[in-house]
């Protein structure tokens, strides 16, 4: 069994939705940036379990771990949160 479909069966595990070998590879083809703003204590959905194997993936990606943040980004730490994704979206 390969590591990448381990990684899928746990994402799938935690979200509760099923995602295929499949659709996960072909995430890989994504030809736009990507930005990932994830809260480090996240106990919904682990930075290290989600974001951390995406940004691996996505060819072109950024990760953004916030401090102090769980799994509500926007909404715990809207200044952090702005800070990542407003030049993001203005580059």
């Amino acid at each position: 069994m390969d590591a990448d479909a381990d990684a899928v069966r746990v994402r799938a595990k935690i979200s509760g939705e099923p995602i295929s070998d499949v659709q996960y590879r072909r995430l890989a083809e994504l030809s736009v940036p990507v930005l990932l703003v994830h809260g480090r204590d996240d106990r919904v959905v682990p930075w290290r379990v989600s974001s951390a194997q995406l940004v691996d993936l996505l060819p072109d990606s950024r990760l953004h771990v916030l401090s102090g943040c769980g799994h509500w980004t926007m909404i715990e730490k809207t200044a952090g949160f702005l800070a990542v994704v407003q030049p993001f979206l203005s580059a």
